[in-house]
């Protein structure tokens, strides 16, 4: 299996384990929270330095044992990226959820267990590799664009809990908090509310006119002159919305 295109590879495709326990629902999140695992996949085809889709699966079934063990009712992150450049979910239901604009309440941050919580297989003082880089690029912005969460709201685990996570990585965050931006490409323009232009008139005496709605603000730009030989001194136009 190619990593690429990236996608969410869902807990049922991945054969996660059923969770032992009720996973609540929480609303719109307002930030993400970067994770590494401090550990790496088996090598199970004894090829060390690489990294196959089955031994990433591995690493995701590991991750959720090691939490099970921790008291907790299923994989504490929401997802899981590996070095490979694959991406589990990890809590059941996250999935879902970001594609609603919500998350689920998890166990990967106390304090911040509402909001999505991203692992990434790193050990210090390794990097990210390229296609891990790109993989959860993707995977931020994807998150960014179904929530609306701003990409400079893109928080290192330490910055919430005492914690030395995400590790070396913590350092690559302003920088990847501009990858994400970029990905997700500009902001789109708001869309014009229906209104009109009011047209107030000073006058060289000091007084202003009743604001009057003003069908063109072209057009009574292209009389200034006439009317400054009435005696106006300048027109302040403003939008009214009526919707």
């Amino acid at each position: 299996m190619n990593p690429k295109p990236f996608r969410v590879i869902p807990c049922a495709e991945w054969h996660a384990q059923a969770p032992r326990g009720a996973i609540s629902g929480a609303g719109k999140p307002s930030r993400i929270i970067f994770h590494h695992t401090a550990g790496h996949h088996p090598e199970l085809d004894g090829v060390p330095g690489t990294e196959t889709y089955a031994e990433s699966e591995a690493y995701a079934k590991a991750v959720q044992q090691a939490h099970f063990h921790n008291g907790w009712v299923d994989s504490g992150h929401n997802f899981l990226v590996t070095r490979a450049g694959y991406i589990f979910e990890g809590r059941h239901g996250s999935l879902a959820a970001v594609k609603a604009g919500k998350m689920v309440v998890s166990a990967h941050c106390p304090g911040q267990n509402e909001q999505p919580g991203i692992e990434h297989e790193q050990i210090d003082p390794e990097g990210l590799t390229p296609i891990q880089l790109d993989a959860t690029v993707w995977l931020h912005a994807w998150i960014c664009k179904q929530t609306g969460i701003d990409p400079k709201h893109i928080d290192g685990h330490r910055d919430h809990y005492a914690t030395a996570c995400p590790g070396v990585l913590y350092a690559l965050l302003p920088k990847f908090r501009q990858l994400v931006a970029t990905e997700l490409g500009p902001s789109p323009k708001p869309k014009p509310k229906d209104g009109y232009w009011q047209v107030t008139k000073t006058f060289y005496d000091g007084r202003a006119s009743d604001p009057e709605k003003a069908k063109s603000v072209r057009a009574w730009a292209n009389k200034a002159g006439d009317l400054h030989d009435k005696g106006v001194r300048d027109l302040r136009f403003h939008w009214v919305e009526t919707a």
